[in-house]
């Protein structure tokens, strides 16, 4: 992925961006199987867990909000069914970016029904008519904190 380096958004024109091993090398029967970025943290952390959209909101929520384990789903089609098993007996709280908010509360009954989960209505709540137009995530509300001021207090 291309991010830009004075807003830190993904680049996705005049295209994507993004490639991908196997179709580099041309592997026509290779089966990708994602899973959740930041997956490996679950194991480890007893705190609730935080689904964001994208892997860099995870980042970036992790150091204002330690209170979750961040990971990212990298879209709304991987937030499924079989990708939540590995929430079991979990709390998890769901953060969609604005303007998606709906689509996510939908997909709570098709995901893995071991988990207790919560959708975040925070920025819907909050957000103006064009900062919804832009779709923004927690990531850009929380960058405009002051990170040394905002952990250290």
């Amino acid at each position: 992925m291309l991010y830009d380096v004075n807003t830190g958004k993904r680049i996705k024109k005049p295209y994507n961006y993004i490639s991908w091993v196997h179709s580099v090398l041309k592997m026509p029967n290779y089966s990708l199987k994602q899973c959740f970025y930041g997956e490996h943290l679950i194991k480890t952390s007893t705190r609730p867990i935080a689904i964001v959209e994208s892997e860099k909101t995870a980042i970036i929520a992790s150091v204002f909000l330690p209170e979750f384990t961040w990971i990212a789903s990298g879209s709304l089609s991987n937030l499924s069914y079989e990708k939540t098993k590995v929430l079991k007996g979990r709390q998890v709280v769901l953060f969609p970016d604005l303007g998606v908010y709906d689509r996510w509360k939908e997909k709570i009954v098709s995901l893995h029904p071991d988990a207790d989960y919560q959708i975040s209505d925070l920025l819907e709540r909050k957000a103006t008519a064009q900062q919804r137009k832009q779709g923004l995530d927690i990531a850009d509300y929380l960058l405009e904190l002051d990170v040394d001021r905002y952990v250290n207090n």
